[in-house]
């Protein structure tokens, strides 16, 4: 027999939700031509005390344009970007499962030194992973055919990919 008066906030949630970024850039020009190129990386972690979601992306870029005449302007622009998430995979909602409930209802901590149901379940959960991958690449074309008509053209190519995976584990 427990009293199940569980302080919800306490048990599962950290104070603070680590991060990080880092950006890095370089840019210049040579004559009719500049460049600019940029690495970025961000990650972030879950506030959750057990098991946290865990998020890394991964982005880079690179435009270069160039002044082929006074009236023509061509230019092209590559990005890449990758985003890898995971967390636990203990088949359910464990944000909505935990406020759905209340403190009353669900053995949700540690009694007499064994974790009980959620926290069990958040514990010793497979984790998932997605990761996503975005390549987009641009080329364009700037034409000053007189003082009051340009013509522009541009093309992108796009493509995405997602995978995902979970060891799905029963807890």
């Amino acid at each position: 027999l427990y009293y199940a008066d569980f302080d919800i906030q306490d048990i599962w949630y950290q104070n603070a939700a680590p991060s990080q970024s880092h950006n890095l850039s370089v840019q210049g020009s040579s004559g009719r031509t500049t460049f600019f190129t940029s690495f970025n990386y961000d990650s972030k972690e879950d506030i959750m005390k057990f098991n946290p979601g865990k998020r890394k992306k991964y982005s880079a870029n690179a435009n270069v344009q160039t002044d082929i005449t006074d009236w023509l302007t061509v230019g092209t622009r590559i990005n890449f970007t990758r985003r890898h998430f995971s967390r636990a995979d203990s088949w359910s909602n464990i944000y909505q499962y935990l406020w759905r409930w209340g403190s009353f209802f669900i053995p949700s901590g540690t009694i007499d030194g064994n974790d009980f149901r959620v926290v069990a379940m958040q514990k010793q959960a497979a984790r998932k992973v997605v990761v996503r991958d975005q390549l987009r690449l641009n080329a364009y074309l700037k034409a000053n055919i007189t003082k009051d008509l340009t013509f522009n053209a541009d093309f992108t190519y796009e493509i995405q990919n997602m995978n995902s995976s979970s060891a799905d584990n029963s807890v």
